[in-house]
Formats: structure tokens, sequence, C-alpha cells
């Protein structure tokens, strides 16, 4: 009876792992035509993801492993890399394509930010904020209702820019004095890389470059070659506050003051391995000139580049603080469903095979301040053109 009782102990837990076995086998069978279902639910989501990876796989320059980031969005993928590889909406490719022309839609402010609230760095020439009286300095506190303190400086461009004939209501501050609502329509807005040129005396011009677009070589081209028919002598060339641009400007640039065959950059790709050497043609401005470049703490990047290029060629003098440190370069990739993705897909070297990520550029002349020393309009004030005429006249 006992060993009865047992077999039919034993009948019964069979007949429950039976069971068992029954449901975790449905549970394996419905579980893929449930993930099936999320996926078509979320399949451009899906593609995305598959389109950056790929990308990733085939241009980072360091090796990573994607498992670990499944669960995250492309977005957040593209965060995890470094500070410099993004996501990019259709909207925002489409305004960075229309920058890198020269021409965008919005409203015309070079912003930057300082404690915490975006102020007007710039304001370009013939744009709607010039005709609006927005001048550099002004504070933006609102854009359209939306506060912009502790905002990122991209979200504070998002919101001031738009399609053309539409409106936008700044509230701004200007010299501590209280706020004001300035309505401004959008427009085309065309972005002149080159600004601020101007005769110091007779023999000494200067310039500011503020970013690298492709119109940039041409644009100095001709600015350089008015001040020459001026009898302009001396160049200060003011990369102050410049974040970069494309490296392909940088590099038609420097062509055009160094002679044949000099190396203007070294492009390091995956594994940290020198890929590529660029070398400088018979492109170049036939008169032989003197000149300072300026740069600053916010001096990065491509503007790096310039200074360090010349500076390791002996080519000028570089005047003003240790630069940013910015050595990576990014390349955009548009996507199948019309936005982008801005990764970074190798490091440049200098000439002379210095890196600039997490370095920076030292000047020859280094200026210590106590504070920064903007472009103002009494330009004479302005202790690094004071320091750059005294290194000409000497």
């Amino acid at each position: 009876m006992l060993l009865n009782q047992d077999l039919k102990a034993t009948g019964q837990n069979f007949n429950f792992m039976k069971k068992q076995i029954l449901f975790f086998a449905l549970f394996i069978l419905i579980l893929p035509l449930g993930y099936l279902y999320s996926t078509t639910l979320n399949q451009a989501e899906h593609i995305k993801f598959d389109e950056v990876v790929s990308l990733i796989n085939q241009h980072y320059p360091s090796q990573i492993s994607v498992r670990g980031n499944l669960k995250k969005n492309v977005s957040e993928l593209l965060k995890s890399l470094d500070s410099y590889s993004e996501y990019l909406s259709a909207r925002e490719f489409y305004e960075i394509k229309s920058e890198v022309l020269g021409k965008y839609e919005g409203v015309g402010v070079v912003l930057e930010i300082e404690n915490y609230f975006p102020f007007v760095k710039r304001v370009i020439p013939n744009s709607p904020a010039q005709k609006a009286d927005i001048k550099a300095g002004d504070v933006i506190e609102f854009v359209d209702e939306v506060s912009t303190h502790q905002r990122p400086l991209r979200e504070v461009l998002k919101l001031i820019r738009g399609s053309i004939h539409t409106e936008v209501l700044l509230k701004i501050s200007r010299d501590g004095s209280e706020a004001i609502s300035v309505l401004i329509q959008r427009d085309k807005v065309k972005v002149t890389s080159i600004h601020g040129a101007r005769l110091l005396n007779s023999e000494v011009g200067y310039l500011a470059i503020s970013e690298f677009t492709s119109m940039t070589p041409s644009d100095l081209v001709s600015q350089i070659g008015s001040f020459l028919n001026k009898g302009v002598k001396y160049f200060i060339i003011d990369l102050r506050h410049n974040s970069g641009g494309e490296l392909d400007s940088v590099v038609r640039v420097c062509d055009l003051f160094l002679p044949e065959n000099k190396i203007l950059v070294q492009i390091e790709g995956s594994d940290f391995q020198v890929t590529e050497k660029i070398f400088s043609t018979k492109l170049k401005i036939e008169e032989e000139f003197n000149f300072v470049l300026l740069v600053d703490s916010k001096t990065a990047s491509s503007a790096e580049l310039m200074a360090a290029c010349l500076q390791d060629h002996e080519r000028a003098w570089i005047i003003g603080e240790k630069t940013f440190g910015k050595g990576s370069v990014q390349t955009v990739f548009p996507l199948s469903d019309g936005s982008a993705v801005k990764l970074t897909t190798a490091y440049y070297l200098t000439p002379l095979g210095k890196s600039i990520e997490g370095i920076g550029v030292t000047p020859n002349l280094a200026l210590n301040l106590s504070k920064e020393i903007e472009i103002a309009e009494t330009i004479k004030d302005d202790v690094f053109i004071k320091a750059a005429l005294e290194y000409l006249n000497a």
C-alpha cells in the first residue's frame, strides 16, 4: 500500500510537471509573437537604431560594445559615446546644412550662455534682429513666454528659429534695465563668417572669423585682397569665440598662407592610427605679410587647428589664452527617415603630430587676464588687440 501511495503521488507530481512544461512551452511560443508585435509598433525606431549601430561600428574611432545600450534610444546611445556625438532631428539637420552654406531661417543672432541665461554675442548685419534693434549684450530671458533660464543653447536656438514669415516674441533685458518684449518676424539670414573688418591704422588691418563655413575661404581672400589694395602690410585675425566649423573649410584657409607640400593636418582614425595627411597646394595668397592670430579659451575645434597649423609652421604669431582643447572630428550622416546623426569619426593632430584633444593650443604670447575682455565698439581698448599691435610694431 505504501508503494502504491508513492507511485500515486509520483504520478500526480508528473502530471503537475507536464502542466508546467506545457505552460512554459506555450509561454515561449507566445513570447516571440509579443516581441514581434512590439517590434511592429516601433518598427521605425528599430530601423533607425540599427542604422545608427551600423554607423558606429563602421566609423567610430574606438571599439565599443553596443550590447549594454540596447535599452537606450538613439539619442541616449549617441550621448553615451562622447560629448560631441548627437542625434539631429530632420529640422536640426536642415538647419545645420543651411548654416554650412551660410544661410538659415531665423532672426540673426549669435548667442552664448552666461550666468544661466543666453545673451547676444553678435547681431548679424541686415538680419531681422538688427532691424528690431537687438544689441550685442542683450540677455534673452523668455522666448514666446518660455523661460530660457538654465536651458542648453541648442534648445534656446530651436525656440528662436523657425520658418520665414512666422513671428517670435523675445523678452530681453539690457544693461540691467527692466526687461522689454520685442516681436520679430523670422526671415532668411545670410551668415558671413568674416566680420568686423576695419583698418586699425594705415598699415594694420583687422578682421574676425566667427566660424568656418564653405564660404569662409573665398570671403577671407576677398577681404584680405581689399586690405592689400589699401596698402595694408600687417593683419590681425581674430579667432576668439570661434567654436569651429567645417574641417575642409579651415584646411583651405590654412592652405592660403603656406607654400606647397606642407602638412596642414594629420587625421587619426580607428585605434588612434594616422590614416591621412593633408598637404598644402599651389593655391595661396601671393603677397607675403606678417599677421597675428588672437585666441581665447573659447577658441575650439577647427579654429584651434588653424592656430596650431600656422604656429607649427611659424607662419603666424599666436596671442591670447590657451584654447579650448577639442581635437575630434564629427561627421554628419543622414538617416533614412530624414533625420541624421553627428558622429565622432576621427581625431586630428597638428602638422608636427601634436594632439589638441583635451590639451588645447598654447599661444606664443599668453595673456593672463583676470576676466575676459570682449571686442567692444572702442576696439582700441581691447587688451588682445593692444598686445597684437605692440608685437607688430616691434
